[in-house]
């Protein structure tokens, strides 16, 4: 069973927002929204999707595709019990923070991660929850 990640994130890694994508409602990033969300549908499309359990309460739901809603238990039971579940389909990890971190030990597939081009003034970071790329080994320049 192969483990991947899949991310959308903001110029500095921003990931969300008061329980949402940062970057929903800005009209501006309607078109970029769009690509990314139709990115997400086929890449996940058939496979399991982990999400933790505030990022599952603000996604749509995700047809086509076995949803784990993660409430904070042991990760490798949970790789185990999908993997026992639906047997054959790749696993995406795709949020939030959290569940990122957690799950980072797990991933051996694909990494990625879509730059998005949004960002936020600084002094509205503690609103924002970010992307924990040293959890991974990356390093984020920011490109969008």
């Amino acid at each position: 069973m192969t483990v991947h990640l899949i991310a959308a994130c903001g110029r500095r890694g921003q990931i969300g927002r008061a329980g949402d994508l940062p970057w929903r409602g800005d009209p501006d990033m309607e078109t970029v929204m769009k690509m990314d969300l139709a990115g997400f549908r086929r890449l996940t499309m058939g496979g399991v999707v982990i999400l933790g359990r505030r990022t599952a309460r603000g996604m749509p739901r995700l047809e086509g595709r076995c949803v784990y809603e993660w409430a904070g238990s042991e990760s490798a039971e949970v790789i185990e019990t999908c993997g026992q579940e639906w047997p054959g389909r790749p696993i995406w990890i795709a949020g939030g923070a959290h569940t990122y971190r957690t799950f980072a030990p797990f991933v051996d597939g694909l990494k990625l991660i879509s730059a998005i081009p949004y960002d936020n003034p600084p002094e509205e970071d503690r609103e924002h929850v970010f992307f924990p790329f040293d959890a991974y080994g990356f390093r984020w320049g920011g490109a969008a």
